[in-house]
């Protein structure tokens, strides 16, 4: 087994020697490039997330691709105040210690305690690459003005439950040299055991949907 594990750890490294690393770096407009799309009883609500930190890293070949993508929910916001702490308590509070979801924890500026059973136990969404497959040969396709369409595998945490997924992303190199990754991510509350407490009877659906429209440069 010690053998096993130590040839693993050898050709990790050796597929990763001369490694790229990309970083997510904010778009022109200067967003972060990730939306949300939460359909409700009456309609849907956008979200946008306005901070949002990540990094890829690719062997010289591009056979390997790993990364992570991390977002506070403190920047995730809808346009209302309310329903924005109503979204931190359903993502960020742990249900086993709060009194939500039996009741709603935001107070009347819109804010949840600093500390406490009711303070934020759960203060990111993130996402894990593993890996990637699809798209040929991307160390000769990946030049300017090239797209390629791959499929993402890794795994969200959301709500502190790990669920594994794959998911299409189309990678485009832009003429100065940072790539542009864009794609649309389905997710059921349900599967993160996420609970949303209705505002006077109206409540949110189980499914919404994230949309990744991202800037990556490399690392220098």
């Amino acid at each position: 087994m010690k053998k096993a594990l130590l040839f693993l750890a050898t050709s990790l490294l050796a597929a990763t020697a001369g490694a790229q690393q990309f970083q997510l770096i904010p778009k022109a407009d200067t967003t972060s490039g990730i939306t949300m799309t939460i359909p409700y009883d009456l309609g849907t609500h956008h979200g946008v997330a306005s901070r949002v930190s990540g990094v890829i890293t690719a062997s010289q070949n591009f056979t390997i691709i790993t990364g992570k993508l991390v977002v506070p929910i403190q920047f995730m916001a809808t346009g209302n105040p309310t329903r924005d702490c109503h979204m931190r308590e359903a993502l960020g509070l742990d249900y086993s210690k709060s009194h939500f979801p039996g009741a709603h924890i935001c107070d009347n500026h819109d804010q949840l305690p600093a500390t406490g059973v009711d303070a934020i136990a759960f203060p990111t969404v993130e996402f894990t690459l593993l890996g990637v497959t699809g798209g040929g040969d991307i160390a000769s396709e990946l030049k300017p003005g090239s797209t390629i369409t791959l499929t993402a595998n890794g795994s969200w945490n959301i709500h502190n439950v790990q669920k594994t997924v794959s998911f299409p992303l189309t990678l485009t190199v832009l003429a100065n040299g940072t790539i542009s990754i864009k794609g649309s991510v389905p997710f059921s509350l349900s599967d993160y055991k996420v609970v949303v407490k209705p505002v006077l009877g109206i409540g949110v659906k189980n499914d919404m949907t994230a949309n990744l429209d991202l800037l990556m440069a490399v690392v220098k």
